[in-house]
């Protein structure tokens, strides 16, 4: 039986079935310490053992949940890669989802250190996830680029989806409806949308822009 790569990788924690355990457990979970073999040792985490027998691999040498989350990343990597690459300064936004000062942006030096983490694990891709895997080096570089697809998701909000705007009111229906859709692909344009079914209005953003100014700005009416 061919295990998961994770219990070759110090730096990772093993992949196991939760409640079954190798003969030699002694209850309690241990942590390498390391990010090598060479560096570290097996450490003590105050905390009872869940489950330490190793997963077995069934596609190449990964497991399947480690295999899921590496084919979620390949579908991720490119509209991540595109937008890191087309966008020198993600958009920072407040809960209103209104543009802030350029001070508040990422800088281009964060977008590029992510892409570059993303592109070095993929240096040895073959094309084919499958015959990825299927190797031991590339399956461990598979497995770090899951986890960095992840972490940089998580980085750059802008990547995440969309989000709901609290203080800007659809100039059609009035209602606080308004949701904020950022750009997945190069082609593509923030947009805002009206989630009211019965209304469905949508914006640019330089037209949401312009909607939340002169919200910001109109003075009340004198009631008669």
């Amino acid at each position: 039986m061919t295990f998961c790569i994770t219990t070759e990788m110090p730096d990772v924690r093993t992949c196991t079935i939760r409640g079954e355990h190798l003969i030699s457990c002694d209850g309690l979970e241990y942590r390498w310490s390391g990010s090598t073999w060479e560096d570290g040792a097996w450490e003590r985490t105050g905390r009872a053992c869940r489950g330490c027998q190793p997963r077995e691999a069934i596609h190449g040498f990964l497991c399947g949940p480690c295999w899921h989350d590496v084919d979620d990343a390949e579908n991720a990597y490119w509209p991540l890669v595109n937008l890191l690459e087309e966008h020198d300064k993600l958009v920072s936004r407040d809960n209103g989802g209104i543009r802030t000062g350029m001070s508040a942006g990422i800088p281009l030096p964060a977008t590029m250190v992510a892409l570059d983490e993303l592109q070095s694990f993929r240096r040895a891709h073959p094309g084919d996830t499958l015959a990825w895997v299927a190797d031991y080096h590339g399956a461990a570089d598979a497995v770090h680029f899951a986890r960095a697809v992840k972490g940089a998701m998580r980085s750059f909000p802008a990547a995440e989806g969309e989000t709901k705007i609290t203080r800007t009111r659809c100039p059609r229906c009035e209602g606080l409806t308004l949701i904020w859709k950022p750009p997945r692909f190069k082609s593509d344009m923030v947009s805002v949308k009206c989630m009211d079914p019965v209304c469905g209005f949508e914006l640019d953003q330089t037209s949401f822009e312009m909607v939340s100014h002169e919200e910001v700005h109109r003075v009340p009416s004198t009631q008669a």
